[in-house]
Formats: C-alpha cells, structure tokens, sequence
C-alpha cells in the first residue's frame, strides 16, 4: 500500500524525492532491493545533492554486496560439504537484514 501511494506521489511529482525515498523503503519490504536501488538513482537523477536518497541508496549496496558476498560464500560452503560453516554464514545473512524475508527464505531453501 506504501509503495503504491508514494508511486502516485511520484506520478504527481516526480521532484519529489521524499516519495521516492519512501517508496524504495516500501519495495525494499516487499524483497525488491534491485528495484527500490534503481529508483532512488532515478531521483537521484533529478536531485543529485539529496542526502536522504543518496544515504538510502549507499545504504542498499552495503547491503546486496553483503548478501551477495554470503551468497556467494554460503554456495561454496555447500559444495564443500562443509555444513557448519553453512549454517553461520545463513546466520550471517539474516544478521544483515532480518527484516529481508525473502533473503530469509533463500537462506533456508
């Protein structure tokens, strides 16, 4: 509901920026990083000297690198057959974004 109500606010106007903060943290809730990252680079774009966006926007790719850096860890982990070492770094991960279920999910599937 958040983020269709700050994609009006966009659509309303699109200099905005405190909408395209406020719907980035929406999709990011909804597990959609990537999305909420190319949106806030789009007001960026338009407010380039907008420290909340930019903050946001910093924020995010500490945490995609992150995961992905687990991710990344945790398959070779798997492939090693060293399952310990599996299970801290699901544990590290969620550590990163408890809040992410999806990420959640991925760590247990």
């Amino acid at each position: 509901e958040a983020a269709r109500e700050a994609q009006k606010a966009i659509a309303l106007d699109a200099d905005t920026l405190d909408a395209y903060t406020l719907r980035a943290d929406a999709l990011v809730g909804m597990g959609l990083a990537e999305k909420a990252m190319r949106l806030l680079r789009d007001g960026l774009q338009r407010d380039p000297d907008n420290e909340a966006a930019a903050a946001a926007l910093r924020r995010l790719k500490r945490k995609a690198a992150g995961h992905a850096r687990v991710r990344e860890e945790l398959q070779e982990a798997f492939r090693l057959r060293r399952f310990e070492a599996a299970a801290a770094l699901c544990a590290e991960g969620l550590r990163l974004d408890s809040d992410d279920k999806r990420l959640a999910a991925g760590f247990y599937a």
